[in-house]
């Protein structure tokens, strides 16, 4: 060893706390206390879950909403059928009056009663 005197100095000097971390900080633990006792979370947290809750039941299952499609399409294509050959009514001499109009009405009955089906039903 050269310099033993050297080596203590540096090493006292690694182990001394510095000045910065000889200052005291803020005290965390009393502000989030302070927090706590002020505002409960608990009448927080029931307020949020009814809310969720509510929501949730407002909500329609896809299964629901599928049934309620399935019956407002074949609910709308006979309905639109119906109307169709009412609208064109007979004003053609032929074998099949309305049948153009049941055709034309139909898929429309049944797009237009699916949707409102799914909206609305069950």
């Amino acid at each position: 060893m050269r310099n033993p005197g050297g080596a203590l100095v540096a090493l006292c000097l690694c182990l001394a706390p510095s000045p910065a971390a000889a200052e005291p900080g803020p005290d965390f633990s009393i502000i989030v206390q302070r927090i706590a006792v002020e505002v409960p979370l608990e009448p927080v947290r029931a307020a949020a879950s009814a809310q969720a809750g509510q929501a949730a039941s407002s909500r329609r299952s896809v299964g629901r909403r599928i049934l309620g499609g399935a019956v407002g399409g074949v609910g709308g294509f006979f309905g639109g059928g119906y109307l169709g050959a009412a609208i064109e009514g007979d004003r053609c001499e032929c074998d099949d009056p309305g049948l153009m109009g049941a055709v034309i009405g139909a898929p429309i009955g049944a797009a237009v009663g699916a949707w409102l089906g799914q909206k609305w039903l069950f």
